[in-house]
């Protein structure tokens, strides 16, 4: 039995080793980039941007560091009002992006919300989608979801606006569900947890970005999040054992089984629902080996969960295909696709690999096809290409602190107000904000790991987390990759993070460990501030006397699936209440480049002004056309309602098409409307309107107000932990 226990022992120690080599390189990856802050890479360079992220780093750990301290200080109702404000701020953030800026879908959320919009009125599937549908039959319980969605939206009407909301409402409610979850779970693995420790994991949650912007990212990730946290909250409360308090045997068997059902349904609903559960198991397994009465009252209820996951999956699953109704036998692509694909560097999903898989009529081709090409992989990448592309992967989903949110996100119903600041060519403090938070939130999982090493019980709670983050990761290695791949694991990351920092801040306020960690903390943390400091400084002619051209869209719709004919007049419709001066389309010359289509271009406000007017001569163009034309500044008063018409001079001549988004009956631009003629077309064009400016990147007078503001927190965030670790002292 001592064998055994030693054996497990060395198999834990072992998968924190792992994770932390994982999580070094992480931070080692993180540290070097800022991905989206153009400004800063560019201004900057290397190593003054390294020392801005060092210093935002470092501004985080003290912020953090005397908000627990000032915690320490409240009482029991003290803190309950401070969870009470963090929820009202993080549900106002909330509304503000749900009800004003609203991200337009793009791409999967775009085409399974087409897909899907035919499904009520017409029984199947919209015709640009079957494609899609046919390959990823793994969507069809987002699909069936959404279905439902748009259902409660055609209540209200049914117009583009109505289905944007409902969604994002939907969405909204799976994000703050998942921190619900999230706060009760950690009452449940951290059973002494204090009052103090509980409102720190509320603030740290209401510091991430995401849970704000991300009420418009409608998709499997945001949905999956109550799912995945939700199993976790119901398997802990199945295998804890039996106290006064604790749930008796009836209880933990019902948990038992909504954890099982919570598991299926999220498993098809997302596949990484799967890792919180393999986590689970490993940890169950290796309590049952070290102790036979500890585990055995754990293996009942696991027994159980995995019956329920069984049955409600062989149960739910068909529903959703019958709900879909195509036949995926032979279209859909095999598991192994992914991870084929995945082997092409760097890990993220390409067209060439899609197309190759999607060529083979069927399943049993696609299968054989798809294995053969991993092995050519294999072949050429050998073991150094393994590595580079190992290390590319994790570049790819988990040093990315903005989790791609400009690319998934940036495409606004409204542009103005903080719209710059956030995704907008002024983000780079945003992003910056952002990769310092994740920077701080690795470092963190990392002392948890090292912490861990000193720990009695080195299968507890966090190590339950700890395993799960690993999971994410490995699971990652071997799967198609992205920046936005790492969000349902975020809530275990930030458990990882504040167990660390929480380690770290004992010693700071205790000094139990460490002798000298009091004064090293504050002193680390003044050196980079300094340093990121005189970084800014140094900038000051960059910030406020180069002029450059800023461009800020006003209105994007960007995606494009087909075209549309122009052999009668063509209008698009849009509302701003944003100035702008350029305008932007693409068409193409169908007949080539011997066309003699002429085109009139013209933009007229509501009371049916020209304020712009401009040519299309496809004479001598290539096919793939765009129409550029800037304009003098239109100012609207309030939101406007302008008309983009494109009509031919010559009804005779040739016929050019322009590039629009057509999936069922989804708006991709819900404030417009499209007209051939006089029918309404279900989409958009594929256009954008924009202001281009030339000007500094800030004035002098924001200059110098950031600067007096950043010092002047930096000093007091300085003073008050020094003063703080005095006090200490003196005690």
């Amino acid at each position: 039995m001592k064998q055994i226990r030693m054996i497990v022992r060395a198999c834990v120690r072992m998968s924190q080793v792992l994770l932390l080599l994982c999580l070094m390189v992480i931070a080692w990856q993180a540290s070097a980039r800022l991905p989206e802050a153009g400004m800063l890479l560019e201004a900057a360079g290397g190593l003054r941007a390294k020392c801005l992220l060092f210093g935002a780093t470092a501004f985080l750990a003290l912020f953090f560091f005397l908000i627990y301290r000032m915690l320490g200080y409240l009482s029991k109702r003290g803190l309950f009002v401070v969870r009470l404000v963090c929820g009202c701020i993080l549900l106002g953030g909330q509304l503000l992006f749900l009800l004003y800026y609203q991200s337009l879908y793009m791409w999967d959320s775009a085409l399974v919300v087409g897909g899907v919009s035919t499904l009520i009125a017409d029984g199947g599937i919209a015709p640009q989608a079957l494609y899609y549908f046919g390959q990823y039959p793994n969507q069809n319980a987002f699909a069936v979801v959404t279905k439902l969605l748009l259902a409660i939206a055609n209540l209200f009407g049914g117009t583009g606006m109505a289905r944007l909301l409902v969604l994002n409402t939907c969405n909204l409610l799976c994000i703050d569900l998942a921190i619900v979850l999230t706060m009760k779970l950690a009452k449940v693995v951290f059973e002494e947890l204090s009052d103090r420790a509980y409102t720190m994991l509320l603030v740290i949650i209401i510091c991430q970005p995401f849970f704000y912007m991300g009420v418009s990212y409608y998709y499997t990730i945001t949905l999956s999040m109550p799912f995945f946290m939700g199993f976790l909250y119901l398997a802990c409360k199945a295998v804890r054992q039996e106290k006064e308090t604790g749930p008796k045997l009836g209880g933990r068997m019902i948990c038992a089984v909504l954890a099982g059902i919570v598991l299926s349904v999220g498993t098809l609903i997302r596949a990484t629902c799967l890792v919180p559960a393999i986590a689970v198991f490993l940890c169950v397994g290796l309590k049952l080996l070290r102790s036979r009465e500890v585990g055995k009252q754990m293996v009942l209820p696991i027994i159980v969960c995995l019956l329920a996951a069984f049955v409600s999956f062989m149960v739910v699953k068909p529903f959703l295909n019958r709900q879909i109704g195509i036949d995926t036998k032979d279209s859909a692509f095999p598991a192994t696709h992914w991870v084929m694909m995945s082997m092409t560097p760097p890990g993220c999903h390409n067209a060439e690999d899609e197309a190759y898989t999607a060529s083979f009529a069927s399943a049993q081709e696609k299968r054989a096809a798809v294995r053969e090409r991993m092995a050519q992989k294999a072949q050429q990448l050998g073991a150094k290409g393994f590595m580079n592309l190992a290390l590319q992967k994790i570049r790819n989903t988990w040093s990315d602190g903005t989790n791609n949110y400009v690319l998934f996100m940036e495409n606004c119903l409204h542009m103005d107000g903080m719209y710059p600041y956030v995704f907008g060519h002024h983000k780079d403090v945003a992003v910056l904000y952002h990769q310092a938070m994740l920077l701080l939130t690795i470092l963190g999982s990392a002392l948890s790991v090292i912490c861990s090493f000193t720990r009695r019980s080195d299968i507890g709670a966090i190590y339950l987390f700890q395993l799960t983050f690993l999971g994410g990761i490995l699971f990652y290695l071997l799967w198609e990759t992205g920046a936005q791949y790492s969000l349902p694991f975020l809530f275990c990351m930030l458990f990882c993070g504040l167990d660390g920092w929480n380690g770290l801040a004992s010693d700071v306020l205790r000094g139990k460990e460490k002798r000298y960690a009091q004064g090293g903390f504050v002193i680390v943390c003044a050196a980079l501030l300094l340093v990121s400091t005189g970084s800014l400084f140094s900038l000051k002619d960059v910030l406020t006397k180069e002029a450059a051209t800023y461009k800020s869209p006003v209105v994007n719709q960007i995606i494009a699936n087909g075209e549309l004919m122009g052999d009668a007049p063509i209008r698009q419709t849009f509302v701003t209440n944003d100035p702008f001066n350029q305008l932007i389309f693409q068409w193409r010359n169908t007949a080539g480049e011997n066309s003699q289509a002429v085109y009139d271009v013209s933009l007229s406000d509501e009371e049916g002004t020209i304020l712009m007017s401009g040519q299309i001569v496809a004479e001598g163009q290539p096919y793939q056309g765009a129409f550029i034309k800037e304009m003098d500044m239109v100012t609207p008063d309030g939101d406007t309602s302008y008309t983009l018409t494109l009509q031919k001079t010559d009804a005779s001549a040739d016929t050019i098409s322009f590039v629009t988004y057509t999936c069922g009956t989804y708006a991709p631009y819900p404030k417009g409307t499209l007209t051939k003629g006089n029918q309404v077309q279900n989409g958009a064009l594929m256009f954008q309107i924009a202001r281009n400016e030339q000007k500094p990147y800030a004035t002098a007078r924001q200059y110098v107000f950031f600067m007096l503001v950043a010092v002047g927190i930096f000093l007091i965030l300085e003073i008050c932990c020094i003063l703080e670790v005095k006090r200490k002292e003196r005690t």
